[in-house]
């Protein structure tokens, strides 16, 4: 992100601009840069940029009026509060940059919401973190070439984070043999099918890190409080609700949440008697 913006492009004036506005976080920086370099013909990067999407192809672009009916009621929620998100970023700067700063915020680009979300949609599919060799640093970046390679759950290349030493080239190491013509594929992470298709615009079919939602009705004071006291000594959030079921992942942090919240006060008996108790562990109670 640094180097991108130091060095500049043929839009020195955002580039300016940007350097002061490095608070709003990398990611919605560089969404603006992009937003003002996709379709210019002088930017040294015009031709790695040519070859990215035209329109959206994730959850940003959907209307949910219309495909709400295929979506569970969570998963439509969901994509509605990220859409809302993005675009209460978008409202939160814009025109008022545009009218304060018109040099480097031209009305003309950044006054049209639907390439702001272009932007968006692009940098959150096709980004990745890097880590600088040197100072440890992340910065997030597309790599020409690899933003083309898919994500799959047995990938070839499941590290490819960090750049090479002295040179800060982006080396794409393989897991695994790959065969002539056999696409090379990359791991996104261990992500949900809510997820992928949120911010990829797509699912797999029995997807390991796929989640069931139990929502409890009512959560009872003492059990959030059980809920927080417990979280410390399992090392592990138990707060976070609702309760998520992964497929074939193991049961012990949800039926631990599941006790908690549904009996707290055996939980706490079983603490007072046994100090050494830990609610991962499923215990015979005559």
């Amino acid at each position: 992100v640094e180097q991108t913006i130091v060095a500049g492009s043929s839009h020195s004036a955002l580039c300016a601009t940007l350097n002061q506005l490095r608070g709003l976080g990398d990611h919605v920086v560089m969404v603006i840069w992009l937003a003002a370099t996709m379709g210019d013909a002088a930017s040294p990067w015009a031709r790695a940029l040519a070859s990215l999407p035209k329109t959206p192809s994730t959850s940003l672009a959907w209307n949910l009026t219309e495909i709400g009916g295929f979506l569970s009621p969570e998963r439509a929620v969901s994509i509605r509060m990220y859409q809302e998100s993005v675009r209460t970023q978008y409202d939160a700067l814009f025109p008022a940059l545009c009218h304060q700063v018109p040099d480097a915020f031209p009305l003309a680009i950044f006054g049209d919401y639907a390439r702001f979300l272009l932007a968006y949609d692009i940098w959150t599919s096709y980004a990745m973190k890097v880590q600088d060799p040197e100072t440890d640093a992340l910065a997030e970046v597309i790599v020409p070439g690899v933003y083309l390679c898919n994500h799959a759950l047995n990938a070839h290349s499941v590290r490819y984070t960090r750049l090479e030493q002295g040179t800060k080239a982006f080396r794409l190491e393989l897991a695994r043999g790959v065969s002539r013509g056999e696409p090379v594929t990359i791991s996104y992470g261990r992500l949900s099918n809510d997820d992928l298709m949120k911010f990829y615009g797509f699912s797999l079919q029995a997807n390991p890190y796929d989640c069931l939602y139990l929502t409890p009705c009512v959560v009872p004071e003492m059990a959030l409080e059980m809920l927080k006291s417990i979280s410390g000594m399992c090392d592990y959030d138990l707060t976070n609700l609702p309760v998520g079921f992964q497929r074939d992942a193991p049961l012990d942090r949800a039926l631990a949440q599941l006790r908690i919240v549904h009996a707290p006060e055996n939980i706490m008996n079983r603490r007072l008697q046994n100090p050494e108790y830990h609610p991962f562990v499923v215990t015979d109670v005559n």
